[in-house]
């Protein structure tokens, strides 16, 4: 069996379980990253880094993982949950405290997966 053979399955199954929650195609997340935001020659509009900031200032820890047939969502670094439906992070995001995803880190993921993702990658 070739590499490509091997890896291909792999990748096809990543993120549909807790156990492929590490093989993904997209990452997205919230840094804290604890520090203010310097000015740089290549900010065009500084104030827009500031208002995403100000946006995200109060969650930190989230990330989603998209991949071809499943995302995974991981708050604080702890266990990823996995699913075929962004739906079901969704409610699972909604149902803690902070309940927080001001970026829209799901639905950006989905339409990640559903724009770009296709058969064709195979």
């Amino acid at each position: 069996m070739t590499a490509l053979n091997t890896a291909l399955p792999i990748l096809l199954a990543g993120c549909t379980t807790h156990g492929l929650s590490k093989v993904y195609l997209l990452s997205l997340s919230y840094a804290d990253t604890g520090a203010a935001t310097t000015q740089n020659n290549n900010h065009v509009s500084p104030n827009t880094i500031d208002a995403f900031m100000n946006l995200t200032e109060n969650v930190s820890g989230l990330e989603v993982r998209a991949s071809y047939f499943g995302f995974c969502l991981t708050f604080n670094s702890s266990a990823s949950t996995c699913s075929n439906s962004i739906d079901n992070l969704a409610s699972t995001v909604q149902q803690r405290a902070d309940g927080q995803d001001p970026l829209n880190l799901l639905w950006t993921a989905k339409q990640f997966r559903d724009a770009t993702i296709f058969s064709g990658l195979m």
